[in-house]
């Protein structure tokens, strides 16, 4: 992971995407006792696929759990799902099954990793759907920057 990171910011990458990478393989590291690479198999990606629809988000965790995503998770699994919801699926499948893509593929492109690369697509009928994000319409933009703020002072007196 070290690696990854070191060379993700020697070419200039994005450190908001490398973030999610080392949140979810930390969570790789975590929940399946660190598993050495090469023993990582098709197998055991596919239960870690379907380990990541039941993630909790953070709400309502308390915060001695909710510090990682590991933790999360075994909180949910321990105390049930009560007030508790779940990832959306646009986190799961734009967060985090694109961050294990992104570093398998890594991997893979180094050697490190002898198997094919894992595809990671599992959500669940219980992990939210985005709701569609409200926008501007044209009239509500012009009226917006129409205003003095974005047009400047009518006069010198008005400064």
């Amino acid at each position: 992971m070290e690696e990854y990171i070191e060379q993700d910011i020697a070419r200039g990458g994005n450190a908001d995407a490398r973030s999610v990478v080392k949140l979810i393989v930390q969570f790789l590291v975590d929940i399946m006792d660190d598993p050495v690479v090469a023993e990582f198999d098709g197998d055991r990606a596919a239960k870690l696929d379907r380990m990541l629809p039941d993630i909790t988000n953070r709400r309502n965790v308390p915060q001695d759990h909710a510090g990682s995503l590991a933790g999360r998770y075994r909180y949910a699994q321990k105390h049930g799902w009560g007030d508790l919801t779940r990832l959306t699926e646009a986190r799961l499948r734009n967060g985090y099954h694109n961050a294990l893509s992104k570093f398998f593929g890594w991997l893979i492109e180094r050697g490190y990793y002898p198997h094919p690369k894992p595809v990671f697509k599992h959500v669940s009928n219980d992990n939210l759907v985005s709701l569609p994000r409200d926008s501007f319409d044209d009239s509500e933009i012009e009226k917006i920057f129409s205003q003095p703020l974005f047009t400047g002072c009518l006069s010198e007196k008005r400064i």
